[in-house]
């Protein structure tokens, strides 16, 4: 598990991805979307805030599942997609870039997929990745 966050927060450095670090200790026990949104740091309430107002405004909906239940036939046709888009102008493999992108989510066995849905599909068109190591989210 260390080698794939290690993996996970090299491709997220080299992507400019946003990535947050939230410590579970500084999290509320709670069901209270609200409140833990609060919880979080200034920087990643904001853009979590900006980002819900997107989907409401665009109709965008979302399911959370555990990793464990990663499905080829939903996920990898996104995951495919994004690879694409980073590799085109560049000189990287298209094959090696889906193949450690996979891997990083296959492997994390203890991480929870957000799939996120237009308006009117049934298949996911992006994919978020949320894992605990440790204490941290």
């Amino acid at each position: 598990m260390p080698l794939v966050m290690q993996v996970a927060k090299s491709e997220a450095i080299k992507e400019k991805t946003d990535t947050w670090y939230v410590s579970t200790d500084d999290m509320p026990v709670t069901h209270n979307a609200e409140e833990l949104l609060d919880s979080f740091p200034k920087r990643a309430r904001r853009e979590i805030k900006r980002k819900l107002k997107n989907y409401e405004t665009r109709g965008i909906r979302t399911t959370t599942e555990h990793s464990d239940y990663l499905s080829l036939n939903k996920d990898m046709p996104v995951l495919m997609d994004h690879e694409r888009k980073v590799v085109r102008g560049t000189d990287k493999s298209f094959v090696e870039e889906f193949i450690k992108r996979f891997l990083v989510i296959f492997l994390s066995t203890d991480g929870y997929i957000d799939r996120y849905y237009g308006p009117d599909s049934d298949k996911p068109v992006a994919l978020s990745l949320f894992v605990a190591n440790g204490r941290v989210l």
